[in-house]
């Protein structure tokens, strides 16, 4: 990826979003690792030279699928714990 990143490296990042929101932000990563996958795998058909893209694109369409089962996991996590409160 970029020059700025630095693998293993972690954030933690807390957002507050409504349901549409969060539809938004899912379909969002979901369009974006489309493209990536879409990207890396005409970019590797066309030419060998663009390797190092085609493996920059592939790793943008995993972060943005590892991103969304993130989401989902907080998100179910977090209605369990609310449905758990009001119990």
């Amino acid at each position: 990826m970029s020059a700025n990143t630095t693998p293993g490296v972690t954030k933690t990042v807390t957002l507050e979003l409504t349901d549409e929101d969060h539809a938004i932000l899912v379909s969002a990563l979901h369009q974006a690792a489309r493209t990536a996958a879409t990207n890396a795998e005409r970019v590797s058909d066309d030419d060998e030279s663009d390797a190092g893209y085609a493996e920059d694109q592939e790793t943008a369409a995993q972060i943005a699928l590892a991103l969304i089962g993130s989401i989902k996991d907080q998100t179910a996590a977090a209605s369990s714990g609310a449905a758990e409160v009001s119990a």
